[in-house]
């Protein structure tokens, strides 16, 4: 499956529980991270969290149901 590059855009668009799934599987133990970023807004520039998220977390760029991919190897609907 081919992506794209994670947009703040694209992810604003997403439900708030496919939001939770993907930065669970970036930050897999870290519950504290995971709510912190879930209540601010994206800003991958200036924070080192949000930063490995867009590293880890892409688009799929075809029309399947998926809505995130991370790392090419986990979809998440």
């Amino acid at each position: 499956m081919t992506t794209k590059k994670m947009t703040i855009k694209y992810w604003n668009s997403l439900e708030r529980s496919s939001r939770e799934r993907a930065l669970y599987h970036v930050f897999p133990i870290n519950k504290c991270i995971v709510d912190m970023l879930l209540d601010e807004e994206p800003n991958p520039q200036q924070s080192p969290f949000w930063g490995l998220v867009w590293k880890k977390v892409r688009i799929p760029s075809n029309e399947s149901y998926y809505k995130t991919v991370i790392n090419k190897t986990t979809f998440i609907p």
